[in-house]
């Protein structure tokens, strides 16, 4: 049915056009106008044809284009369709066969008739369709088959697929039991109240493909049934094996120490197990004797306790009980010492006759509470404790007694310290004053009193020497006693043998003994005391004017005072004259050629040496330096003697045939030479100082003859004449030679030919 409603110029219609049914030919069309200006006039055809009535009736199916004119020629237009319905001829019909017991292989084959093709079936209420009309692989039940055509006429058919009927097989699981026993699946209490003459099996899988090896004793889980009807149909059902688990009793084998007891219902003896369990003792493993004294166990052995759990599950275990014998110690009294003596407590003597391997331990009460440190040393009377204990942990207690005699009270007071050669008295009653009366006293070298002091009234040696005080109980005590015999002190003097009128020097006074020191001597002419010297070696200042002898008559140190007057420790002191200084003969040399100086020789006692200034010297601390220089020097030479005294000479040396500004020309000839050929002074030549020319230098022999002549700066006369050597003599030369000044000199002079 479709109604339309138009509003046009103020005409607005409704149509109402109904499905014309499958059983009849023709429709009906109704129009309602509303609106306009009646009367209405209303057409199907699009306006060819109008009519007053606003029903049309025998109207076929179809299209049609409604119009509605009202009367003022005022219209409003539609369309309307009118549909017929298709009448559903079509029928459907399903067949199954029976299906063979526990097969799932069910099939449907559907039959139609008077649809239209192409028809589609439905096996799940119209869900999914196929094209086919057979359904295969179905379980057996009921099944809605529902058929569509190509007109979508839809019809449905029910249709059961039938199965043989499996055996019946009723599981009845079995009671649970304990561990460790097992569970029989095969009695036939499990599948009471089945079908008759069932073919059983037993499986561990659902599948039932994997076969139960021992059905008739199985643990706890779930195993598999299958039944086998005699028309080969079979049914598979689970059967639930339940086991409980055993008590877990944990035993702890007990050791104890006779002669206590133990007790078996204590809690450490289960310690560890599971807990709520009823605990029970027994004499046996099968529990039937009971144990009549479970909390006071005396004798070692084997015992057993049972437990039982709330399941009622049980077990039955042993329980080892060991009772260690105590440790035997045997304890026998040290001897009674006397002091400083002590008693070693762990020495084996004490507890010999005990059991071996035992460890002893040491206390000074019977409830070994209070350890004894000093077990090694008694020095105390009184009753110890020694306790013993075995590998097994077991132990005794036992006492000692320690015995401690009246000692001897020795007190030595150490003499005082004596000058040697005197000695010491330790005899004396003031050395022991202080000590207990009545004691038997001996004089030793050593502590142990083993090396006796042969004279103990007259001691001469510095030492410690020991005194044993003996008393009546033959206790004994030994106490050192210091004897000091301080050694007197010594004394020596030294010094130089000589000293320089006019100087100081230090004797050396050397003293042993301990400081500080003092001692007193004389110079012959008045005696002087030094006191208070600190270190052991003092320097005694003196100056005197004259040879003076020091002697030393008493020395003394911190402890002793020496008479040495008689000894004739003396120094005596030489006093020397001090050697005035002189100018020694200058010395010409070749300007930068060695040439040997000779200071002067006083005297073995000067055999110090200073050249000054050194310039030009090889060595300036030595009587004969070697001489090197271009330039004059006049020389301050040092000597000094062991005594101290100081003599200066002066020397110049003078480079000759040098060009020196500022000095004045000048020829110097030496009065000696000696041409032995040893390189130094071998030629007799004049020496020239700002000289310009040489006119001549000629050398003449006593005879008047001249043996060597010539014009060089420089060159000189070897002492040869016509391939001679001439003599030792004395020679005569003159020289003329001009000065940068241009003066003229003309010399002459005497030279010696040594050799």
């Amino acid at each position: 049915v479709a109604t339309l409603i138009l509003m046009v110029n103020e005409v607005s219609i409704s149509v109402l056009a109904p499905e014309i049914s499958c059983t009849t030919n023709t429709g009906t069309i109704t129009i309602t106008a509303e609106g306009g200006t009646a009367p209405y006039e209303y057409s199907i055809n699009g306006g060819t044809n109008y009519q007053s009535r606003n029903l049309f009736t025998n109207i076929n199916a179809g299209n049609y284009n409604i119009i509605v004119r009202d009367a003022n020629g005022c219209s409003a237009e539609t369309t309307v369709t009118i549909t017929q319905e298709i009448c559903c001829t079509l029928t459907a019909s399903a067949t199954a066969p029976t299906i063979e017991c526990n097969q799932a292989n069910g099939t449907i084959t559907v039959t139609t008739s008077n649809g239209t093709a192409p028809i589609q079936y439905s096996i799940n209420g119209g869900t999914t369709y196929q094209s086919g009309n057979i359904f295969n692989n179905l379980a057996a039940g009921s099944y809605t088959i529902t058929v569509r055509d190509a007109n979508d006429c839809i019809v449905t058919t029910d249709v059961t697929i039938a199965q043989q009927l499996a055996p019946n097989l009723v599981i009845t699981n079995p009671a649970a039991v304990c561990a460790p026993a097992t569970v029989d699946i095969t009695a036939s209490a499990i599948t009471a109240g089945s079908d008759p003459n069932l073919t059983l099996s037993y499986w561990t899988n659902a599948n039932a493909t994997t076969s139960l090896p021992n059905p008739t004793a199985v643990s706890a889980g779930t195993y598999y049934i299958k039944a086998t009807a005699t028309n080969g149909c079979e049914t598979i059902a689970a059967v639930i094996v339940s086991v409980t688990d055993q008590p877990n009793l944990v035993i702890n084998d007990p050791a104890i120490c006779a002669p206590n007891t133990v007790d078996l219902t204590a809690a450490a003896i289960t310690a560890g197990s599971e807990p709520n369990l009823t605990l029970t003792y027994w004499s046996d493993a099968d529990a039937t004797q009971k144990l009549a004294n479970a909390n006071a166990i005396a004798a070692s052995g084997t015992y057993y306790i049972k437990a039982v759990s709330a399941a009622g599950c049980e077990i039955v275990l042993p329980v080892n009980v060991t009772i260690n014998a105590q440790p035997n110690l045997v304890v026998t009294d040290p001897p009674a010492v006397c002091p400083p003596l002590n008693v070693n407590l762990t020495a084996a003597a004490i507890t010999a006759g005990s059991d071996a391997g035992l460890t002893f331990t040491y206390w000074r009460d019977a409830a070994a509470s209070q350890p004894l440190n000093n077990a090694n040393s008694i020095n105390a009377a009184g009753t110890y404790y020694i306790k013993a204990t075995n590998a097994n942990g077991c132990e005794t207690i036992q006492p000692v007694t320690v015995s401690v005699l009246q000692g001897a009270t020795l007190r030595t007071t150490d003499p005082a310290p004596v000058c040697s050669p005197a000695t010491v008295d330790i005899t004396l009653p003031a050395i022991t004053a202080g000590s207990d009366p009545n004691l038997v006293l001996s004089y030793w070298l050593n502590e142990n009193a083993t090396d006796a002091l042969n004279n103990p009234r007259a001691v001469g040696r510095t030492g410690t020497y020991f005194i044993r005080a003996l008393n009546a109980d033959g206790c004994q005590n030994i106490q050192p006693v210091r004897v000091v015999i301080n050694p007197l002190p010594t004394i020596t003097i030294e010094g130089p043998d000589s000293l320089c009128l006019g100087l100081n020097t230090d004797l050396i006074i050397r003293f042993t003994g301990q400081g500080p020191w003092s001692f007193t001597y004389t110079d012959g002419s008045q005696s002087r005391t030094i006191n208070n010297v600190g270190g052991n070696t003092y320097r005694l200042n003196v100056g005197p004017n004259t040879t003076t002898t020091y002697t030393i008559t008493s020395v003394t140190d911190r402890n002793c005072t020496k008479d040495v007057s008689d000894e004739n420790i003396s120094h005596q002191l030489w006093i020397t004259i001090p050697i005035d200084g002189v100018r020694l003969p200058p010395v010409f040399t070749t300007a930068n050629t060695p040439t040997q100086l000779q200071g002067r020789n006083i005297g073995p006692n000067y055999n110090m040496f200073n050249w000054f200034p050194p310039l030009g010297l090889n060595r300036y601390n030595i009587l004969d330096p070697i001489f090197t220089y271009d330039k004059r020097v006049e020389y301050k030479i040092e000597m000094r003697s062991e005594a101290g005294c100081v003599t200066v000479d002066t020397l110049v040396v003078q480079p000759v045939n040098t060009t020196e500004p500022g000095l004045k020309p000048a020829i110097y000839v030496p009065t000696v030479w000696t041409p032995n050929g040893d390189g130094r002074n071998d030629r007799l030549f004049p020496f020239t100082i700002n000289i310009i020319e040489l006119r001549w230098f000629r050398v003449f022999n006593r005879w008047g003859e001249l043996v060597y002549e010539t014009s060089t700066l420089g060159a000189g006369w070897d002492g040869i004449y016509k391939g001679k050597i001439q003599p030792i003599d004395t020679y005569t030369w003159t020289a003329e030679a001009v000065g940068i000044n241009g003066e003229i000199f003309r010399l002459t002079g005497l030279a010696a030919l040594m050799r």
